[in-house]
């Protein structure tokens, strides 16, 4: 089997090697976006599974203006208390139906234990995007589309 230099085609194995660094740069990041007086916006939104049971989803994305680079995220579910970290992996279109691709890794115990991708149909607004959530442990992917509540409700599901 040919070994890829390519980060794209296999992140988990990529990320395992930097996670020891990840989540303190991460925090880093957001912190000395806030010293240094850089421009840094959060977007939250609001995501569903159409599985047998509902459970909702909220992603608040974080993006430097300055640079325009996604720098995170953080994740919650409904049938949780805890928020989740997620690393920011990159951006990319693999499929011509879609505007845009996001991709993050979620950490727990600095272990990845799941992949994020956020995608975004063309000529859908962001609010039409959906997300795709595989446990990397199982390999069992869920789709959440969007959930349909207002800003304020999904902000307050954060708290």
């Amino acid at each position: 089997m040919e070994k890829t230099k390519s980060n794209r085609q296999n992140p988990v194995n990529y990320v395992t090697r930097k996670i020891k660094w990840a989540v303190p740069i991460l925090g880093a990041v957001i912190l000395l976006s806030s010293i240094v007086n850089a421009e840094t916006t959060s977007q939250t939104l609001c995501f569903a599974s159409q599985k047998n049971k509902r459970i909702e989803l909220v992603l608040r994305k974080y993006l430097d203006t300055d640079i325009q680079q996604e720098v995170g995220a953080l994740v919650k579910y409904s049938t949780s208390k805890n928020t989740i970290p997620l690393v920011y992996i990159d951006d990319s279109t693999t499929d011509e139906s879609m505007d845009y691709e996001l991709h993050w890794l979620e950490l727990f115990d600095e272990k990845i234990t799941g992949e994020y991708r956020l995608l975004k149909p063309k000529n859908a607004t962001i609010f039409g995007a959906y997300v795709i959530y595989k446990n990397i442990k199982t390999g069992k992917e869920v789709v959440f589309s969007p959930s349909g509540k207002s800003d304020s409700d999904c902000v307050a599901m954060l708290r």
